[in-house]
């Protein structure tokens, strides 16, 4: 990570009193720092499915490897609250027997009997994995670490989806999604409140389908679902405005609690408050004082796009991903992560060879290979 200067993020999935140390400077941009496009055929969505079945479904349709033993722990404590609800996980896993099973016994261990647990595999088209929320009423996040992609689809699809809001990032990403959508009520700082939270959410139907019918146009209307905008008015600023600082000679803060810099003019409060007349602009690593930025980490399409796309394109939901200034060779690297690269001796060859004014344009121009997350 020594080679990532920037990461950026919101006051929400990374707030300004954040614990959770990190090498990089954070740069909090205004709203939710995701951005989601949806496919371009979605199914309807249905009406509530406890008004037809006469219970309540509670879904996940998660990774397994979020489901840790605490998370069942907790899912079985609110289908105990909730007298008669059901629990519909989907997961490519569960086409076997034996992962069924194992799923099984865990909820067992809590006093859960199997048949308040569906089970299902994998959707043939994004259309029937979508159409399978029709059968959901409510969404689980897991925990200790969120979902991105899936509650997006969940939101799309009129289910509200209640999160346990940690105090890492990975814990608090369902969170900034619901706030940016005006959902931030459904994410719980406690197991109880979690547990609450889902028990209320149940015990009023006809309130939950009224939220049912507005989700999806909260969520279409909303910054998260406007890719545009989100580079326009938020990605790109920050890239001018790092770049901006390197032309001067002033590196990455790599402050422990948050960014130093001032706000970009085109961004109001996109960044942490200015600093005092004078200050000085203090470095974690006093090895890379005075040297160019190395990296960002940032938000980057990775749904349904092709191998190479260019940066200033959006579709798709937005994930962390790192990257060089200014970026022309890229690779990839791990799940949902890629990396643009170019050495310091080329940086500053260009520099050289024109004006800062003609370099700044130069930045939104690079590509991206981006390998896609499960």
């Amino acid at each position: 990570l020594g080679s990532i200067d920037y990461r950026i993020v919101d006051e929400v999935v990374d707030p300004l009193d954040t614990e959770q140390p990190f090498s990089e400077e954070l740069v909090r941009i205004p709203g939710c720092f995701l951005c989601y496009t949806p496919p371009l055929k979605i199914p309807d969505v249905a009406p509530l499915p406890a008004n037809r079945q006469g219970f309540v479904t509670f879904g996940s349709f998660s990774c397994l490897a979020k489901v840790g033993d605490p998370c069942v722990a907790l899912w079985a404590r609110v289908l105990h609250e909730v007298p008669g609800s059901r629990l519909l996980v989907k997961n490519k896993g569960f086409y076997s027997t034996d992962v069924q099973a194992t799923f099984f016994n865990k909820f067992k261990e809590h006093g859960i009997a199997e048949h308040r647990l569906k089970l299902m595999s994998l959707a043939t088209t994004s259309f029937d994995h979508l159409n399978i929320y029709n059968e959901v009423d409510i969404a689980l996040d897991t925990f200790p670490y969120s979902n991105t992609t899936t509650t997006c689809e969940a939101l799309l699809m009129g289910v509200p989806a209640i999160c346990l809001a940690g105090k890492t990032h990975g814990a608090r990403v369902c969170m900034t999604l619901l706030t940016a959508i005006g959902l931030g009520d459904l994410a719980g700082e406690t197991e109880d409140e979690y547990v609450a939270k889902a028990k209320g959410l149940a015990a009023n139907l006809q309130s939950l389908a009224v939220l049912r019918s507005n989700i999806r146009q909260a969520l279409l209307s909303s910054p998260l679902c406007d890719g545009p905008g989100f580079v326009k008015n938020k990605f790109e600023p920050v890239l001018m405005e790092k770049w901006r600082l390197y032309c001067e000679g002033r590196p990455p803060s790599q402050q422990t609690f948050a960014s130093s810099e001032p706000p970009h003019p085109l961004a109001p409060g996109a960044f942490a408050p200015p600093l005092p007349p004078g200050a000085p602009i203090v470095s974690g690593s006093p090895a890379r004082n005075g040297t160019a930025p190395q990296a960002f980490m940032m938000a980057s399409p990775v749904s349904n796009l092709p191998a190479s796309i260019p940066l200033a394109a959006t579709p798709g939901l937005m994930q962390t991903h790192a990257f060089q200034l200014p970026a022309l060779s890229m690779h990839p690297m791990t799940n949902a992560t890629a990396s643009m690269q170019m050495s310091q001796a080329a940086m500053m060859s260009q520099a050289a060879m024109m004006p800062q004014a003609a370099m700044m344009p130069m930045l939104p121009q690079a590509t991206m290979m981006v390998q896609p997350q499960e």
